[in-house]
């Protein structure tokens, strides 16, 4: 509230005053007498309402965020561009809208992470555990996925142009859900050699 619980009280009380003056001094006995019952419990409603606690909307109900939560929540998206990545920076880090172009996430543990918007052409995540990851829109142009596991990923709008797809362990859906899927090469490609 503006003013607090005290400030609508004293709004309330005042604008009830202010409509049975009015209506004594304008109306008729019967109607100012209506008037000032209906300002008098217009005025009690707001004094109950605003008697009621407020509390901050926060995910899974009233306990508090962690530290560890709201410092990810803040987090800003990694850019990571051509650097070896480990396990404890993934930890860490917030992978939606990140820059991975030629990084290398290899046999990495990223299962249930956002990765939604990433910039990972010519990345490498061979051998990456990739479950029910988030991969929507993501750029994995020329990336490197061999033996990934891609189980319950979502794919939706994903550019695998000319990524390297062998061995990767992926539902007939969520290729078909990419925006492009490549076919799986004779040799290895280049992000793969």
């Amino acid at each position: 509230m503006l003013f607090g619980p005290t400030g609508v009280i004293l709004g309330g009380e005042a604008l009830a005053v202010l409509v049975i003056t009015s209506g004594i001094l304008i109306l008729s006995r019967d109607r100012w007498q209506t008037l000032g019952l209906a300002a008098v419990l217009v005025a009690s409603l707001l004094v109950l309402l605003s008697s009621i606690p407020q509390h901050e909307s926060r995910p899974g109900g009233t306990r508090p965020l962690s530290e560890a939560v709201v410092a990810r929540n803040l987090a800003q998206p990694v850019d990571w561009q051509r650097q070896r990545v480990t396990q404890d920076m993934a930890n860490e880090a917030d992978f939606r809208g990140a820059d991975l172009d030629g990084a290398n996430l290899d046999g990495l543990q990223l299962s249930r992470r956002s990765f939604a918007g990433v910039q990972a052409d010519g990345a490498s995540f061979r051998g990456s555990q990739l479950e029910y990851a988030s991969l929507r829109g993501a750029s994995l142009r020329g990336a490197c996925l061999q033996g990934a596991d891609l189980t319950g990923a979502d794919l939706t709008g994903a550019d695998l142009t000319g990524a390297d797809v062998a061995g990767v362990t992926v539902s007939p859906q969520a290729m078909r859900s990419a925006l492009v899927w490549p076919a799986v090469p004779r040799q290895p490609m280049a992000a793969c050699s």
